[in-house]
């Protein structure tokens, strides 16, 4: 049965719209090596009945190893930057067409030997009248090498992020963040994740402080304070499993299993599920919900978009220190600023812009306001 991480959308992989290109989705179970590979290319419009993302879905379902979305008028003048987030009646399956680009670019990786069978599942299932475009990949090309020409490591700051293919440096002050670049947001490309990453560099926080990273993805912000070692503990919440197990993941590369701790929301979060019955656990995995009587924290830090933000303004407020605890928050455009304020000028005294990146704002609440 086909998965829809609508969760991964809300808290934040609708940051890729911004770009020109972005991977929908990448298969963990196929691997390319020793086949013959096809490229196949779907051209979509705002006449079909379909969306880049539920197409994405079917292909990676019917065995593609990866799968990508491109604005097809990309340098036009017919060009349509998409910098909103979906609203909170979105649907996957029914409102994506017109959540995306007018004309888009679906384009899959699959192997030559099930190539015949993905297409016509996908034309019978989705109604589609045309074939792909097609062409053959050469497989002598080393596509780890193309990849890291495509993402070096990059600098934020004191802290160097690197990736699997980069060799470790010690050129930065903070010296280099290990992550795996991979299905989780957060390796530090996108404005909004940098901006946090160096603000937390920046913040005077008291010793042994402890952060709280909401809607972690990676664990880049979480680990960003923990290489700073002025953190005695960093708490991720996030509610993908795939996200959880990034983090974990990346916490052990770093060699802060101990200090680091990730969690799905605490079931009071209006973000709470039962997991269980919605997810394929492997046998080593064990995802716990935040507990409720979790301490209050330093910093509370939220790289997320406005809607979630809006139905998480108790949650948030609720982790801060009420003495001298911080909210810090992006993932918001400065046009939505006057929107954010409304919503957390109950909960703190002091609401201010503390950075801006392409349109992109960090937030800093601070003065939490105590409820009678």
């Amino acid at each position: 049965m086909m998965t829809v991480r609508v969760a991964s959308i809300l808290f934040g992989a609708a940051h890729g719209l911004l770009r020109t290109n972005v991977v929908l989705r990448m298969s963990s179970s196929q691997s390319g090596n020793g086949l013959d590979l096809v490229e196949l290319r779907y051209r979509l419009s705002e006449k079909d009945k379909i969306s880049a993302e539920e197409l994405s879905e079917c292909l990676i379902e019917f065995g593609a190893q990866s799968v990508d979305a491109s604005d097809e008028d990309a340098g036009k003048a017919e060009e349509r930057p998409i910098y909103r987030e979906p609203s909170e009646a979105f649907d996957v399956f029914t409102d994506c067409a017109s959540e995306f680009w007018s004309n888009c670019i679906v384009r899959a990786i699959v192997s030559k030997n099930i190539e015949s069978s993905l297409v016509k599942q996908i034309n019978e299932i989705l109604n589609l009248q045309t074939l792909p475009e097609r062409r053959m990949l050469d497989t002598s090309i080393d596509w780890l090498k193309e990849q890291e020409k495509l993402r070096p490591a990059i600098i934020v700051g004191d802290l160097r992020i690197i990736l699997p293919w980069h060799k470790s440096e010690s050129v930065t002050k903070l010296g280099d963040l290990r992550l795996e670049g991979g299905s989780a947001f957060g390796t530090g490309e996108h404005p909004t994740t940098r901006m946090c990453c160096q603000w937390i560099q920046a913040f005077h926080s008291p010793a042994f402080a402890r952060i709280m990273d909401y809607g972690c993805g990676s664990g880049i912000l979480a680990l960003t304070a923990l290489k700073t070692g002025r953190y005695a503990q960093a708490i991720g919440v996030d509610v993908d499993p795939d996200a959880i197990r990034a983090c974990k993941r990346n916490a052990k590369a770093n060699d802060f299993v101990h200090q680091a701790q990730f969690f799905l929301p605490a079931i009071s979060s209006p973000f709470y599920t039962p997991r269980q019955s919605h997810f394929d656990y492997d046998d080593d995995d064990q995802f716990v919900s935040l507990p409720n009587d979790m301490p209050p924290f330093d910093l509370v830090i939220a790289n997320i978009l406005l809607n979630p933000l809006r139905d998480l303004s108790h949650t948030l407020a609720s982790l801060v220190h009420s003495g001298h605890g911080v909210l810090a928050v992006s993932g918001i455009r400065k046009s939505q600023f006057q929107d954010f304020f409304d919503i957390y000028d109950p909960f703190f005294a002091d609401i201010n812009i503390q950075a801006e990146e392409d349109g992109w704002i960090l937030v800093v609440c601070r003065n939490l306001i105590k409820r009678k």
